[in-house]
C-alpha cells in the first residue's frame, strides 16, 4: 500500500525504472576500457585537432569519462593558450589499481613566423 508523505518521493518500481539508464551509464564507467578510449582520444586531439574537443558539453564529457573527465576543460584551456605549431614531445597514460587514470602530456609550442616577427 502506497502512502504519501508530504515532501517525500516514494522510491518504488516506477522511480527505479526512471533511474535505470543513468545507473547503466554510471556502472559502465567501472570498465576502464570505456574511459581509456575517450581519454586517449582527447590526448591525441589536444595535439592534432583541439577544436574538435570544444564540441563536447560538460554532460558529454561526464558521460564519456566520468566525473573525473571534467579536468579535460583545464586541458582545453591550456591548449588554447598555445599558438603556432604544437607537437607532442611525450605522453603517458596509466590506470593504476585504484581505477583512476593518470595522464601526462608534454607539448612543444613553436611560434608561427608572424609571432616571431612581432616578438
Amino acid at each position: 500500500m502506497k502512502q504519501d508523505i508530504p515532501g517525500t518521493t516514494i522510491f518504488d518500481g516506477e522511480q527505479a525504472r526512471k533511474g535505470m539508464a543513468l545507473n547503466r551509464m554510471c556502472f559502465s564507467f567501472n570498465d576502464a576500457e570505456n574511459r581509456a578510449a575517450f581519454d586517449l582520444l582527447c590526448m591525441d586531439r589536444l595535439v592534432a585537432n583541439p577544436s574538435m574537443l570544444t564540441r563536447y558539453s560538460i554532460h558529454d564529457i561526464v558521460a564519456q569519462a566520468g566525473s573525473q573527465g571534467v579536468e579535460l576543460l583545464n586541458w582545453i584551456a591550456m591548449r588554447g593558450a598555445l599558438t603556432g605549431r604544437v607537437s607532442k614531445i611525450h605522453s603517458n597514460y596509466h590506470i593504476p589499481i585504484s581505477n583512476t587514470a593518470s595522464a601526462l602530456l608534454a607539448l612543444e609550442n613553436t611560434p608561427s613566423a608572424e609571432m616571431r616577427q612581432a616578438g
